[in-house]
């Protein structure tokens, strides 16, 4: 299992508009059902940009009025879809995403986290590959629940929060990876964290916000 870091595939094709603001869609959320959501609110269908080694699948809507527009954006990478809402107007990107709640399905920070606390090794799962594609400066919260993860019992978890890890790395992630080497039962994976301990340590973010 080799996963690349985030230096190795960009961020979404960020092209005219200057703010922005996100949130995790649910697993399985599919183009079609998004197209449902916001059709009715007028958005208009502008550019498909299809996947690539390094370049995320994005549909493009427009809204009514120039207010903006609505992107559905696939990260293959870790499986997670994201809705994010662009404008070139402070702070309407977070009013268009309040206008899109009672339609989709937005999953933010903390009900990330909360899915990220649970049982449930899937939610689980999911919550942290999500909670690495949405945050764009970790807080000791989102750090502390990628960690738990990646002390977790289950192999395939401690694999999981890895690619969570590079989806997004951070310098400070780097000791928690030799901590996970120095006790790895699974080659594969020990191999991997000792990798990706070294990575983070050449292009990590520094610091946490």
């Amino acid at each position: 299992m080799t996963i690349k870091t985030m230096h190795d595939h960009p961020e979404p094709k960020d092209t005219a508009m200057q703010y922005h603001y996100e949130a995790a869609l649910p697993p399985g959320f599919t183009r079609e059902a998004f197209r449902q959501a916001v059709e009715p609110l007028g958005a208009r269908f502008v550019q498909a940009i299809p996947k690539g080694p390094l370049q995320l699948q994005e549909d493009i809507w427009l809204l009514p009025a120039g207010r903006g527009a609505l992107r559905y954006i696939h990260d293959h990478f870790v499986d997670v879809a994201v809705v994010r809402a662009e404008s070139d107007v402070v702070g309407r990107p977070a009013e268009l995403m309040r206008e899109l709640e009672p339609v989709l399905p937005c999953l933010y920070t903390g009900a990330l986290l909360k899915l990220a606390a649970t049982g449930d090794p899937s939610a689980r799962a999911f919550a942290i590959c999500a909670l690495a594609v949405t945050t764009r400066s970790y807080g000791s919260d989102v750090f502390d629940a990628i960690c738990r993860v990646l002390r977790d019992p289950d192999p395939q978890q401690r694999g999981i929060a890895m690619r969570a890890i590079a989806r997004w790395p951070y310098f400070r992630f780097a000791a928690e990876l030799d901590s996970l080497a120095a006790n790895e039962s699974v080659p594969e994976l020990q191999r991997e964290a000792v990798r990706l301990a070294g990575d983070l340590r050449a292009h990590g973010r520094r610091g946490l916000t």
